[in-house]
């Protein structure tokens, strides 16, 4: 998970360097609620969080990389079993974007 504000200048996103469940987790995190970025204030609900990464296609991949030793079965079996353990983490990360999206500070 990502967590990034919106430029007030508008330049799109600003990530934050740190990591937080939720903004006041973020809020302790950097001493307030009030924190700079590139010369402009912003409160730690300006806050959002995005997902990472895509899991599902990363685990099938490495997956499928695996299961290359095992010959043509073992690449169709390596890729299932880890687009299964990617989309679980996906489902993780969605919950955990959802969470830190619904708090406020």
């Amino acid at each position: 998970m990502k967590l990034y504000v919106l430029d007030k200048k508008g330049n799109g996103k600003i990530f934050i360097r740190s990591v937080a469940r939720s903004r006041p987790a973020l809020a302790q995190k950097l001493g307030g609620n009030m924190f700079m970025s590139n010369g402009v204030t912003y409160d730690v609900n300006d806050v959002f969080a995005e997902k990472g990464s895509d899991n599902t296609a990363l685990g099938m991949l490495v997956g499928g990389v695996i299961g290359a030793l095992g010959g043509g079965p073992g690449v169709a079996a390596g890729g299932f079993i880890g687009a299964l353990l990617g989309k679980e983490q996906d489902k993780k990360e969605d919950a955990e974007v959802a969470e830190f999206n619904g708090s406020t500070a």
